[in-house]
């Protein structure tokens, strides 16, 4: 329960913004929303120790009394209040109504019913008045006693629709450091020439504060003196006042040299006495940080369209609800936090959290902007339908990329780091609070590439110089239309230009509707690695290694120093080749074997994959993703797991290693309602299972016959040189299921990734993983 003077105090400012804004009319700009982590602490819930306490006077008023009324009064009387306590606070109000209005009852047993209510209410205010002191006591030792011990975990600033609450680089949580109010935050006011006749005043304030803190040794005084970038004056108001002069001096060199002494001499000491980060709880100094930083965005989903009623598009209730967003938000970081691999200290200092609440679209704008919807098509798990499953929309990157893009301009950060953010997300959480689709899904990075034509497409088409312009113009009906498979692309393609000119093209087809938009263009030792196997000359790809880990993001860029290196000519010669070679993924590689030491008998045990068993799967921890993983999810009934949970699927690949569930077995996926509802199509080859990608924590078995179970191999797979064995007390082992799981990391802990409401992690397996995954990413250049 929350303290009562939190309670009050909040009460209290929202009376004060409600008469500012209602009836003085004056603007009210709402305050920074900062989110505090509490050390580990025993709150009472008042109301319930209120329930339990009435409940016990109850029994023990109808113990110690003598009733002259019949035998069974005091059963009945006991059963009454039992129940009523599960009732709750409405049986809380009852009671006093009893008490109240009962007095012109005269029956012995009324009689003794209001006593019992008088001794249950004492009881009630009793335990409630007793859990709100304690509550209050413990927050007011806290608060004035043990500062120390309360982190500030993030701060969310409202009028900002885009901010970024964590980063590993602080200038970048504005909304924070304001907060805080660090000296850097004012010096960096300074040097962009904002507000700053207030920022030298509050710089002057700091520093004399810290010169006369308590305790400040002989030693640092003098080095605070010495550290002030001043010529004259001997005390200590004499150099604060010519370092105001300086600092709103108009020659900006002058200003801007001041400010960086202060920042690399005076801060460290003035944040060593007045210790204004000492709440921040990712204050982890940890560096260089990458320039790059592992990116995970939440964004307010604006709009929502239910399958019922596809002609109508409403307003998602999140997007009218920023207390639900940052308290949401404030859950996830929570579970990340306290992760055994997520939250270890040199992965959670490099992980930028971007949040944005963007409630100031035109309607139009939010229907544009819609991020999820219900799942497209019938899921049934292990025989039962699923049909509340939220999913993201095909198009997510494309529309979070354009929001972005709008909420720039009130972010109050450079264009470079906007850019980075655009380019660089690793995990995109769609955060809806639609009521009927609770359950949250999650797609892979790189999910299921689609195929669609657009601008940098026909550019590519017109370099191949064999597909004449007059089919690529005719092709531009077909701009930026998705499909969700080569056949369907091409079907498409064959009803622009026919069937003959497709088959003519159809390779340098399948190349343009694949090629992705925004993706950086390298040329690693993989890329030359497959020049070579393309047999392209050695003297060519030597030449190219001069380019050798040099990224353009741009494809006209990247054509152009390809030219200027090896020629025109042999540009076009190899043009293919070198195209595919620079979007190859580049990052650690690793080795998953699914029949380690040859200890499985391929006879009997098979899977559905599509590659060799006794062969050992090599994928890469890439840099980058060509899709940012994506994650639906319904905060209404979220709990912390959910996040962890899905972010597992989301930040692993559907190429180069996917996490999937480890609760069911079978899952069968329709395309449409239409489809499953028709007689005719009920046992039809419509009916199709799910035809899901290697994935690193998931092997399928095979019985030979309905009545015999196979055992579950003792070894599941080897990672890396590493042998982990299978978990031998997960159902799968019992029951007839074909897919079997990595032994958990402890006997008391459920994997994150199978259904459990207790203690969770993710298994040994999965931890080296993904924590390898994490570290390649934060790595990268």
């Amino acid at each position: 329960m929350i303290s009562l003077l939190l309670l009050v105090s909040d009460l209290f400012h929202k009376i004060i913004r409600f008469i500012k804004g209602k009836f003085l009319k004056i603007p009210v700009k709402r305050k920074i929303i900062k989110i505090y982590r509490l050390p580990p602490r025993k709150v009472l819930h008042a109301h319930q120790l209120g329930l339990t306490i009435g409940l016990i006077t109850v029994f023990f008023f109808l113990f110690v009394n003598d009733l002259t009324v019949a035998r069974s009064a005091p059963l009945i009387i006991s059963l009454i209040f039992i129940v009523g306590t599960f009732a709750g606070g409405p049986f809380v109000i009852l009671a006093g109504l009893l008490v109240l209005f009962s007095g012109s009852i005269n029956t012995d047993f009324s009689y003794i019913l209001k006593l019992t209510s008088q001794s249950y209410l004492s009881g009630y205010l009793f335990g409630l008045i007793l859990g709100t002191l304690y509550n209050d006591l413990v927050f007011l030792y806290l608060k004035f006693l043990k500062r120390d011990a309360v982190k500030l975990a993030f701060a969310f600033d409202p009028n900002l629709k885009l901010n970024i609450i964590k980063s590993p680089y602080e200038t970048e949580e504005k909304a924070l450091l304001e907060t805080m109010k660090p000296l850097i935050f004012y010096t960096r006011r300074i040097a962009q020439n904002s507000e700053n006749i207030r920022s030298v005043k509050k710089i002057h304030s700091l520093i004399r504060k810290t010169y006369y803190a308590k305790m400040i040794t002989a030693a640092d005084r003098a080095k605070l003196l010495a550290s002030l970038p001043v010529d004259s004056g001997e005390h200590i108001n004499e150099k604060l006042d010519q370092l105001e002069n300086k600092l709103t001096n108009p020659d900006d060199t002058e200003r801007l040299h001041t400010v960086q002494i202060i920042e690399e001499n005076i801060e460290p000491l003035v944040e060593k006495y007045l210790k204004l980060k000492s709440q921040k709880l990712y204050n982890y100094d940890v560096k260089p940080a990458s320039q790059h930083p592992y990116t995970i965005a939440f964004i307010a989903n604006p709009a929502f369209t239910d399958s019922a009623n596809a002609s109508q598009t409403k307003t998602d209730p999140i997007i009218k609800n920023i207390d639900l967003f940052i308290s949401s938000v404030d859950k996830a970081l929570m579970s990340f936090e306290t992760d055994h691999v997520l939250g270890r200290p040199e992965i959670w200092s490099q992980i930028r959290i971007v949040a944005i609440f963007d409630d100031e679209l035109t309607t139009e704008e939010m229907n544009n902007m819609e991020m999820v919807q219900p799942y497209q098509g019938i899921v049934e798990i292990d025989g039962k339908v699923a049909d509340n499953l939220l999913d993201t929309k095909a198009d997510i990157v494309e529309k979070y990329k354009q929001l972005v893009e709008h909420s720039k301009d009130s972010a109050g950060l450079s264009p470079q780091i906007v850019k980075k953010i655009n380019d660089y997300t690793d995990v995109i959480y769609a955060m809806s609070a639609v009521e009927r689709y609770t359950r949250s899904t999650a797609r892979y990075s790189d999910y299921l590439e689609k195929f669609r034509l657009f601008g940098l497409s026909y550019k590519l088409l017109e370099r191949l110089k064999i597909i004449p312009g007059s089919i690529i113009e005719s092709l531009k009906k077909l701009n930026q239309i998705e499909y969700r498979d080569e056949e369907e692309f091409l079907v498409a393609v064959a009803e622009i230009i026919g069937d003959d000119q497709t088959k003519k093209y159809k390779d340098k087809l399948i190349i343009a509707g694949k090629f992705p938009d925004t993706y950086p263009f390298t040329l690693t030792a993989s890329s030359f690695e497959y020049l070579a196997e393309m047999e392209v000359p050695d003297s060519i790809i030597n030449k190219l290694k001069i380019l050798s880990n040099k990224e353009f993001f741009d494809f006209e860029d990247y054509l152009k120093a390809t030219i200027e290196t090896i020629g025109t000519a042999q540009t076009e010669n190899f043009f293919i080749p070198l195209l595919k070679s620079g979007l190859i993924p580049h990052g650690s590689p690793f080795i998953f074997d699914q029949n380690p030491d040859d200890i499985k008998d391929d006879e009997i045990y098979e899977t559905t994959r599509t590659f060799d068993i006794t062969n050992p799967f090599t994928c890469l921890h890439d840099y980058y993703a060509k899709q940012p993983g994506r994650v639906a999810i319904n905060v209404l009934e979220a709990s912390s797991k959910t996040y962890i949970h899905e972010f597992g699927h989301a930040m692993s690949s559907v190429l180069h290693g996917a996490i999937v569930d480890e609760y069911y077995d079978r899952i069968i996926v329709r395309d449409s309602a239409d489809v499953i509802n028709s007689e005719s199509a009920m046992n039809s080859s419509e009916e199709k299972i799910e035809d899901f990608p290697f994935c690193v924590n998931y092997i399928e078995r095979k019985p030979e016959n309905d009545r015999e179970i196979i055992p579950v191999h003792k070894i599941f797979a080897r990672y890396n040189g590493n042998v982990y064995h299978s978990d031998l007390h997960h159902p799968s082992a019992e029951e007839n299921w074909k897919g079997y799981f990595p032994d958990r990391i402890t006997p008391y802990s459920r994997c994150i990734m199978d259904r459990n409401y207790n203690d969770y992690r993710f298994d040994e397996l999965l931890s080296c993983f993904m924590y390898d995954r994490l570290i390649t990413k934060i790595n990268r250049p």
